[in-house]
Formats: C-alpha cells, structure tokens, sequence
C-alpha cells in the first residue's frame, strides 16, 4: 500500500511540475495579444518573443507577424509568417486558410536590395538607418518603395542616391566611392562633441538626419548649430536644435513621451481555455483570429475557429 502511494505520488509530481511554466507561458502570450490590442506593437513583439524562448508554438510566429505587420516591418513580418507556414502542423495551418494570400500580400510590401562595393567596412544606410557593412553577405530584405541609400566610409565622400525598392524583386547597386581631398579631410576634423542621453531605454538618436544608434552616443559635429531627434516607436518624437563650438563639449538629455493606448481591436490570434485532466484543471491557450475594424492594409479573409495548442 505504501509503495502504490509512493508511485501515485511520484506520478502527480511529474505530472504537475510543468503546470506553472506552461502557465506562465500562457499569461506572456495573453499580455502581448492585449498589448496588440492596445496597438502597443513594439512591446508586443518583444512579449512574444519571450513567449516563443520558453514555448516554441507556431502560433506565437503568427501573432508576431501581426504585430510587426501593422508596425509596418514587413521583411520581419515576412520572415515570422514563413516560419509560421514551415513549423505549423497541418491542423493549425487549416485554421488558417487565407496564408498564401497573406503571405503573396507582405511578400509585395518587400524588395531586396543588394549592394558592390570595393570599400571594405563601409556603411550602408537605408532611410537613415545603418542595415550592414561592405560587403554584404548578400540582399538585404527592405521595405519596398521609395528610399534613400547611402554608402558612407572614413577618407571617402558620400555615396547618396534616390531609388526605388521593387516590391517582390531585386535593386542591385555597383557604388564607386571617391577619396576626399587632404584639405576637406582637415576641415572635417573641425568642431566638438555632442553627447546626447535620454530616459528611454532604447531610444534612438539622430543628429542632422543621421542616425547614431541608441543613447547615448557622443558624437563629433562641426562647428555651429545642430538639430536633434530622440525616437522609439510607440512614442513621440523628441527635438532640440544645439550649437557646438570648436573645442567643446555640450551634453544634452532628450526623451520621448509615451503616445496613450488605444483600445481598437485588431486581428490577431487570442484566447484561453481549460481543460479537465483526472479532476486537474489545466491551462490552456486557445487561437482565434478577431477581425479588425481599421487598418492601413487589408488583414485578409481568414477566420480561425479555437485551437488548443
């Protein structure tokens, strides 16, 4: 008698020991589906990631694709519904019937661009932002429409053009960088330095319409007047115009305000439900795709009905 205890105990340990992990796996995706919800998508999409590290549901990669979607970061969006479509068993991809058209849609919303240089270690900027170093270890996927491109390196000018990101297709650009002269290389070195902080845990800087990362950075300028952006998505933008002198140093801290939550719901993949298991309760999540009522693209027809997963 005593033994069968001993095993019926040690059953019901092994059995219930996961039940707290998988409950508070459920409670990180239930807060990024809410957070959707309040269109806070940035902090979604770092919830849902943190859902995937400790449960690796392909439902997850959807929801992220979603809120990455209406973020307007289609090359990521596109790579989370792909490894959506890859990972999915067939009984959660019936729930979804409307994917290949969901996936052709994001598909058009991004090109490829694929950049030659001969410069080592030269940076490649894409409407401001930093996308990688020369050379490329291939295309980069981008937002596909109109952008600016540039090829910037230490001793050499500016490589700057205005093209246009094929939807679906491929910008191949052959950039020929020419060295500065001595003379503009000595006039660069002219100036100070601007440090630029902010209360926002990574917020990112641009100073004249260059982007420096996240804060802070100290950053050399030239003499004379200079204007300052501190962003992060979610938030509104904070600016400042700062003149700097030869020789100097000026510190400045600008942080974004907090845009409120909007309570408008979007599509997106939610739920929660419970299971009887020899009279335990257990946890579970349920997928089901909401319509929205708003939006800058079309969501598609797809509705899903609730799946336990």
């Amino acid at each position: 008698m005593r033994a069968l205890f001993l095993v019926a105990t040690l059953f019901l340990a092994l059995f219930l020991a996961p039940l707290p992990a998988r409950a508070e796996d459920d409670a990180l995706k239930r807060q990024a589906d809410e957070l959707v919800a309040n269109r806070n998508y940035e902090e979604a999409v770092r919830v849902y990631d943190q859902a995937y590290a400790k449960a690796p549901l392909p439902a997850i990669l959807y929801n992220k694709g979603r809120a990455l979607q209406f973020l307007g970061r289609y090359p990521e969006a596109l790579a989370s519904f792909e490894r959506f479509a890859k990972e999915a068993p067939p009984d959660v991809l019936a729930k979804v019937p409307g994917l290949d058209g969901l996936l052709a849609e994001v598909r058009a919303k991004v090109g490829r661009l694929e950049v030659r240089c001969a410069v080592a270690g030269a940076r490649v900027l894409v409407r401001d932002t930093v996308v990688g170093k020369t050379p490329l270890p291939g295309a980069i996927a981008l937002s596909a429409g109109k952008a600016t491109v540039e090829i910037a390196a230490d001793g050499y000018q500016t490589w700057r053009r205005e093209v246009d990101l094929p939807g679906g297709g491929l910008l191949a650009l052959d950039v020929e960088l020419v060295a500065r002269a001595a003379s503009g290389a000595r006039a660069s070195e002219r100036g100070g330095t601007l440090a630029v902080s902010s209360r926002v845990d990574g917020a990112k800087v641009m100073i004249d319409d260059k982007p420096l990362g996240a804060a802070p950075v100290d950053a050399p300028v030239g003499p004379g007047l200079h204007r300052v952006r501190v962003s992060r998505d979610g938030f509104d933008d904070a600016e400042a115009e700062v003149a700097v002198e030869d020789g100097t140093r000026r510190e400045l801290s600008l942080s974004p305000t907090s845009r409120a939550a909007l309570t408008s719901r979007w599509w997106f993949w939610a739920g929660v439900g419970a299971v009887v298991v020899g009279g335990v309760v257990l946890t579970a999540a349920l997928l089901t795709e909401k319509p929205g009522t708003s939006g800058d693209f079309s969501p598609g027809r797809t509705t899903a009905p609730l799946l336990r997963f």
